[in-house]
């Protein structure tokens, strides 16, 4: 059995309550601006501004802006 001083060394770090808030207010700006959507399985879709084909969101939903226009290169009109 770990003695108390181990078992905090070994403990993960307690995350920021701000950065959580804010990272959760980010994503639900993110959703009510229609950017992306939540689907069951927990990914997040976006749809391309071009021709409406939903994908798979390729990267973490902090690291997009709220005026994300997401471009799938399914056909050459929709790269940017």
């Amino acid at each position: 059995m770990k003695d108390f001083g181990q078992w905090l060394r070994d403990a993960p770090p307690i995350p920021d309550p701000l950065e959580v808030d804010a990272a959760t207010a980010h994503i639900a700006s993110l959703e009510d601006a229609g950017v992306i959507d939540l689907m069951n399985d927990g990914s997040y879709m976006v749809r391309c501004c071009v021709c409406g084909r939903d994908d798979e969101l390729p990267c973490d939903p902090g690291e997009i802006d709220v005026g994300y226009e997401h471009y799938c290169n399914g056909s050459p009109r929709c790269c940017p």
